[in-house]
């Protein structure tokens, strides 16, 4: 049984009886180990267990679907039936809602296919988040046929109001885009290109699936991309880069141990390793002295729960009074240092949210990790994809970028420089006469100034100094 929880979707333009197109989502179906398989637009009225079989390359399915109207619209979901058992929840001529078990993890599975008119995506976007409030743990993938701002719409350059509704109902159902790799629009024709394909998940999702993954696939025949979903995606980057927490700083210690083991590997030969020998001796530290926060935070509390418990029974002493005041102040350093960390990890400011809520954060944390994450790098059109290659890129690129170099990248050969003649040239070097120098003055003066400058002039000559 695989331990990843892979789903495809993908707006295939009909065309499903078609040997061509049975082919290509056969072979998605088996190259990427599918549990849920859905089709958008399919242009099918009737589907039947006979055309079931050509797209799924075994017999382990089961499938539901919403008929096509007048050869437009039309969704098909199939499933393993050996990995997920689904409860059917609703079918409308725009989405299938299933209830899906996997893995003892219960979640709301729903696929969209939103109509181009805008009026009609609004009641949609109703009728979706009133579903959605019975359950906490739900999934939403599929074509939703708007944008949430205008960068994701080729020459787009300003909010609409079905934009705005779109993303009013995505911040009033409480939903978190899972950031795609691998494309930006997953729809183009020949003179547009938009982002009209998403997956949208619920923080208990995220929680429950923190490595999960979203990507895009070639398009083949059809003008959207597949979506692929996978709940696990592991994969082994090396160690982690070393990084300073604020709350470090918050510890009455740490400064000073800092200062003394600076001081303990100053016997280093380069600068490089006393950063080395210094990461270690913090990540020793944060092991065995900073400890894990959500522990000390856990004991504390149930420390303070014994005391006040029994406080229902008998007074307390003078001694258990201050014991219970120095845990309800470790508890609130405990609970700033937690929030500071994750606050830190997520980069989501506090007065954005409104409240301190730690679980959120985790979220935020986890969606940062998967937009940040490289699944593939392209160098003079050669594409990387393994960890150690795209380190190895990146490492050759910076490596050339701050190398000197000492050929001059440019020439003056070809640049157009405008000369002077002789004449013009000795006129430059020649110098100056009695008149020309007179001529000057008196053509920048007033007729008052004139004279002055004449009497100045004059006298200046008589004296020999001109």
């Amino acid at each position: 049984m695989t331990s990843s929880f892979n789903c495809i979707s993908w707006n295939c333009r009909g065309g499903l009886s078609f040997s061509r197109k049975q082919r290509i989502i056969r072979s998605l179906v088996r190259t990427h180990a599918l549990s849920l398989l859905c089709l958008i637009e399919t242009k099918k009225e009737i589907i039947d267990d006979f055309l079931v079989c050509r797209l799924w390359p075994s017999l382990d399915f089961d499938y539901c679907f919403s008929p096509s109207s007048r050869s437009s619209r039309g969704i098909l979901c199939i499933w393993n039936k050996n990995l997920l058992s689904p409860v059917l929840h609703s079918i409308t001529k725009n989405w299938i809602s299933l209830g899906c078990l996997w893995n003892s993890i219960t979640f709301r599975f729903t696929c969209v296919y939103a109509s181009c008119c805008s009026s009609e995506r609004a009641v949609l976007w109703d009728l979706i988040k009133s579903e959605l409030q019975v359950d906490s743990n739900y999934i939403i993938i599929g074509g939703f046929n708007e944008i949430l701002r205008p960068s994701e719409r080729l020459h787009c350059s300003s909010f609409s109001s079905s934009m705005r509704q779109f993303s009013e109902f995505i911040n009033a159902s409480n939903l978190i885009e899972s950031p795609l790799q691998g494309r930006f629009f997953t729809w183009e024709n020949s003179i547009s290109k938009s982002k009209l394909d998403r997956c949208f998940m619920s923080e208990g999702v995220i929680s429950t699936w923190p490595n999960s993954f979203l990507s895009a696939l070639p398009r083949n025949f059809s003008d959207h991309v597949p979506l692929l979903f996978r709940s696990q995606v592991l994969t082994d980057w090396g160690p982690k880069p070393f990084k300073s927490f604020n709350a470090w700083w918050e510890h009455k210690d740490f400064n000073s141990f800092v200062s003394d083991s600076w001081i303990s590997v100053s016997d280093q030969p380069d600068f490089v390793s006393k950063l080395r020998s210094l990461r270690a001796l913090i990540k020793n530290w944060n092991l065995n002295v900073f400890g894990n926060l959500n522990h000390k935070l856990a004991s504390t509390l149930q420390a303070i729960h014994s005391l006040e418990s029994s406080s229902d029974f008998h007074d307390l002493t003078d001694s258990d009074k201050e014991v219970l005041s120095s845990l309800h102040s470790d508890s609130f350093r405990f609970s700033k240092q937690l929030e500071s960390l994750w606050h830190q990890k997520s980069r989501v400011n506090w007065h954005l949210l409104g409240d301190r809520n730690t679980k959120f954060f985790h979220s935020v944390a986890s969606i940062h990790s998967r937009t940040n994450l490289l699944t593939e790098i392209s160098v003079d059109g050669s594409l990387f994809t393994s960890p150690i290659d795209i380190k190895q890129q990146v490492s050759l690129f910076f490596k050339r970028l701050y190398k000197s170099n000492v050929d001059v990248p440019f020439s003056l050969e070809s640049l157009e420089v405008k000369r002077i003649n002789s004449i013009q040239s000795e006129a430059l070097t020649a110098v100056f006469s009695e008149d020309e120098i007179l001529h000057t003055l008196m053509s920048c003066a007033t007729t008052r100034l004139r004279a002055q400058t004449v009497l100045i002039f004059s006298s200046i000559k008589e004296r020999g100094l001109l």
